[in-house]
């Protein structure tokens, strides 16, 4: 099952790499399954949207949907992993929230998601306001959502600003990394975000730096070797 849009090319990549786990279970003579769950451009849309047809007022979308959706393919496939591909946030009135309380990430986190990415549209309130945003999910206690960035980079200690320095360290609090590994199914399966050129390019007040995504995504499924 599809959640949400499924494209190749999006504003903020995640890749779940299982090919190594993938061998060794066919090496063993056993099938495993593994089903993958993938949202993305969610956009803040917490609650569903609203609009006439027909003389008759149809509601869609919502969280809510989405999380019945969630636990029924979960319920089917107990072991299925639950990623999101970034630009969660900005797009309703819940995005006055993202600094001072982060409701996506925290609502991410009670739907179960394992993994998500940043998207561009995480950097329009500048590195400022994304740091504060991770500071709000880490303070609020809750579970979270797992972040991996594999290509993004801050510059030389020279270039860094407050501002950078308020994000790098809130990205080590809230346990940011280039990638994660999570284990399902006696699977073993490593997950890396990228963030792509044309996404980056339409993030141009953040002071990170994202570096190519098909060196980025070799050097990383190096190391999940």
């Amino acid at each position: 099952m599809r959640l949400g849009k499924f494209t190749c090319l999006l504003t903020a990549l995640i890749t779940v790499s299982a090919v190594c786990m993938t061998a060794k279970a066919a090496a063993a003579h056993e099938n495993k399954t593994l089903r993958i769950l993938f949202t993305h451009d969610m956009h803040d849309h917490l609650l569903p949207n609203k609009a006439e047809k027909d003389g008759w007022l149809v509601s869609s979308g919502g969280y809510a949907r989405l999380k019945t959706a969630i636990d029924q393919e979960r319920k089917n496939y107990p072991g299925a992993v639950l990623v999101d591909g970034g630009d969660y946030s900005m797009g309703s009135l819940f995005q006055t929230l993202f600094s001072g309380a982060a409701p996506e990430l925290r609502i991410m986190g009670r739907m179960g998601y394992d993994v998500t990415t940043f998207g561009n549209h995480e950097f329009d309130f500048r590195d400022t306001g994304l740091a504060r945003h991770l500071y709000a999910a880490i303070i609020s206690g809750e579970k979270l959502p797992e972040i991996a960035a594999s290509n993004l980079y801050f510059p030389d200690r020279k270039k860094m600003t407050g501002d950078l320095w308020e994000l790098k360290n809130s990205m080590t609090a809230f346990g940011i990394k280039e990638y994660t590994v999570l284990e399902r199914s006696g699977l073993r399966i490593g997950v890396f975000g990228l963030m792509g050129k044309d996404a980056a390019d339409s993030a141009p007040m953040t002071g990170v730096e994202f570096r190519d995504i098909v060196k980025s995504a070799k050097l990383t499924a190096g190391k999940l070797k």
